[in-house]
């Protein structure tokens, strides 16, 4: 569905994607002449593929493009290709300094009129890197995995992703601000989400689990046997819905969530069985380290 304030809402951001490619050109032009090989903090990246470099500039050109034609507003879409590189599945990419500057700006430009889900009205982007994102939500820095890796886990098994993130979008023209930030926050989510699944992943197979399209906690596919899990009754089918009382549904529970598992010597966990019942139990075993 088409928001009835698109139409002012697109020209904001026309003009705003205009100033940000112009910042972004003028910044980068600062950097080169002025850059300290010596100081990371105004040296720019410059370990960024061909192919970053030739997306990041055709998505510029377009957004710029557009800001000059004013009767050609930016499309939802070109918004979300320049927006999407702040948390990316597929990203093989590194980003400078000045660039993720410039998406923070464009980023707090689209938020003004909307707003996250789960308190991430407030994300700062800090690095962009070939492995991983790093956020600053309220001035508490949250590292999101790219390749989907726990830092917890040597082996650095991977968990396969698939993840719809505007579901309620049936093409591009259908992707407002709300439908867009939803969107980021589900993925920021998800990703949180498995790093907790493949924490517990010695004590048997877990995968994040939804309701209603909303995250409830790790769907439980398999318990290794003789493991705390299973001497403490949890059997395939349950869902665990909490650890110590933080809900496994949001970002920022998720956190809480894989530092009490590293560090908590008492854990007390609530699970919902397949006949729907909710149960608590507690170990003094500490599955992670």
């Amino acid at each position: 569905m088409r928001n009835k304030k698109e139409p002012n809402t697109r020209k904001r951001i026309a003009v705003g994607g205009g100033m940000v490619a112009l910042a972004i050109v003028l910044t980068a032009t600062w950097l080169t002449f002025n850059g300290d090989a010596s100081n990371p903090d105004v040296n720019p990246v410059t370990a960024v593929s061909p192919t970053a470099a030739t997306s990041a500039s055709k998505a510029l050109h377009t957004v710029n493009d557009s800001a000059a034609m004013e009767a050609e507003p930016v499309r939802p879409d070109l918004e979300l290709r320049l927006l999407a590189t702040t948390v990316s599945l597929d990203s093989n990419e590194a980003y400078s300094r000045a660039t993720i500057e410039d998406i923070n700006r464009e980023r707090r430009h689209i938020m003004r009129t909307g707003q996250l889900l789960r308190g991430y009205e407030d994300v700062v982007l800090v690095e962009i890197a070939t492995d991983r994102v790093v956020l600053e939500n309220g001035g508490r820095p949250e590292v999101v995995f790219l390749d989907d890796t726990v830092p917890l886990n040597p082996r650095k098994e991977v968990w396969p992703v698939e993840i719809d993130l505007f579901p309620d979008a049936e093409n591009p023209a259908d992707i407002t601000e709300d439908v867009f930030l939803h969107g980021l926050a589900r993925q920021i989510a998800v990703l949180q989400t498995q790093r907790t699944a493949l924490a517990l992943g010695h004590q048997g197979a877990f995968a994040p689990w939804e309701e209603n399209g909303e995250f409830i906690g790790l769907f439980t596919s398999s318990v290794v046997e003789g493991s705390f899990f299973d001497q403490l009754g949890l059997r395939q089918g349950d869902i665990l819905m909490s650890i110590n009382g933080y809900d496994i549904k949001s970002a920022a529970d998720n956190v809480i969530v894989l530092d009490i598992l590293t560090h908590e010597t008492r854990l007390y966990f609530r699970v919902r069985g397949i006949d729907g019942e909710e149960r608590e139990f507690e170990t003094q075993t500490v599955p992670v380290m």
